[in-house]
């Protein structure tokens, strides 16, 4: 049997300040110490290292890419409209697939991706 495990590391300002967001993809606290934090959904890890002062690179467009189901997407951009009702919402990428860029709360560009459920014939 073959086991894999997606990685994904970001740095965080505030790991209790991430948590939530994280949470709301669908990813559950493994570990936690002074240094960050590590979360699990299913095969993908998310590694949130905490580094004072942290300011995202603004030419790094997108730190993560991570697929969830369409009402946690348009949840997050509920959330994202509530703070600028002009925010843009998710976009048809692909056939069925929508993307959203989200931004966690330490300013990482996180793609949220989302097939659409397949209709019934």
């Amino acid at each position: 049997m073959v086991h894999s495990v997606e990685l994904i590391f970001l740095q965080v300002g505030d790991v209790d300040a991430a948590l939530p967001f994280y949470a709301k993809l669908g990813f559950k606290p493994r570990s936690r110490d002074d240094k960050g934090a590590t979360l699990e959904r299913g095969g993908t890890q998310v590694v949130l290292e905490a580094v004072d002062g942290y300011i995202p690179d603004p030419n790094e467009k997108v730190r993560a890419s991570i697929a969830v189901p369409m009402e946690v997407m348009e949840g997050i951009w509920d959330e994202a409209t509530e703070v600028d009702p002009d925010a843009p919402g998710p976009s048809l990428v692909a056939e069925g697939v929508f993307e959203y860029l989200a931004t966690d709360p330490s300013g990482n560009t996180v793609r949220l991706k989302s097939r659409l459920p397949e209709l019934g014939s």
